[in-house]
């Protein structure tokens, strides 16, 4: 009969991948509906681990907000709608990943697809909450001393350092 909190529900995990300088460079050059489908055909494999390890299988039903990055802020932000087959109705998984010199801010809000609007209203909030302090924001990066990360944005959001080598 609903969920004893209202109507929607979300929560959030903060945590920092300390992976290196993630470039930004080809930011607005992905084609992220392509890079969907490509998604979409890698989780059929891993479905098969899940279910054969006791998971439910996850379907990548498509986007619920397509990936965008915003260069001034340095912040990336992807939503895809799931279904998992042990649950009725489908599941947000809202990302944002904010870019540093040495790794990246990883914030992702986990809800029902009514919750959209709530996190998106939400997410400014929580990004003030966090953040990277003087000398370790992207703009300090220093090619000559600081690690690159393996992935730029389109791997970020597919989770494939292929993109990042363009393949």
């Amino acid at each position: 009969d609903g969920w004893p909190w209202g109507e929607t529900w979300w929560g959030v995990t903060v945590s920092y991948d300390p992976m290196g300088y993630v470039s930004d460079e080809n930011a607005g050059s992905y084609d992220y509906d392509a890079m969907l489908t490509e998604m979409q055909a890698g989780s059929v494999e891993s479905n098969k681990w899940r279910t054969e390890n006791g998971y439910a299988a996850i379907t990548i039903l498509g986007w619920a907000e397509p990936p965008h990055y915003e260069a001034a802020t340095n912040e990336l932000y992807w939503a895809k709608r799931l279904q998992f087959a042990d649950t009725q109705g489908e599941t947000l998984n809202y990302d944002i990943r904010e870019l540093g010199r040495n790794g990246v801010l990883v914030v992702g809000f986990i809800a029902d697809m009514a919750s959209l609007q709530a996190v998106k209203t939400a997410a400014p909030d929580i990004l003030k909450m966090v953040g990277f302090t003087e000398g370790n924001r992207y703009a300090d990066f220093n090619p000559d001393t600081d690690k690159l990360a393996e992935y730029d944005v389109g791997g970020l959001i597919s989770g494939n350092s292929a993109v990042t080598a363009g393949l």
